[in-house]
């Protein structure tokens, strides 16, 4: 909730994929009116959902009670997928021809960032 009180650029990283439930919904709020900001999706969108509303282009939507302006500029990521596991990845990552310098394990829920 913090980050409301801050103005300058900044990226959220949030994970419901969907966004019905879950701190996305406040960062949605919070940000999507803003034309300086960006949303972008990764990975498969269920028909339905608010995230695929906002990919399909609706304009204005209903979040925690406020009516929200649509004025986010909307990314979508094809081809990644949030359920990749470390072998995949590793797979993926040595295909590459310039390979990344650093990336990042988290244990807890066994995937590289």
């Amino acid at each position: 909730m913090r980050l409301n009180h801050y103005t300058f650029p900044k990226v959220i990283i949030s994970s419901s994929g969907m966004c019905t439930v879950g701190r996305i919904r406040h960062h949605l709020k919070h940000n999507l009116w803003q034309s300086r900001n960006s949303l972008v999706f990764v990975g498969y969108q269920v028909e339905g959902t608010l995230r695929r509303k906002i990919l399909d282009g609706i304009k204005k939507t209903k979040i925690l009670g406020e009516d929200i302006v649509i004025e986010s500029e909307i990314h979508d990521l094809k081809g990644f997928s949030g359920h990749a596991d470390q072998k995949f990845l590793l797979n993926w990552i040595s295909k590459f021809k310039k390979k990344p310098k650093k990336s990042f394990y988290s244990s807890w829920r066994r995937e590289i960032f």
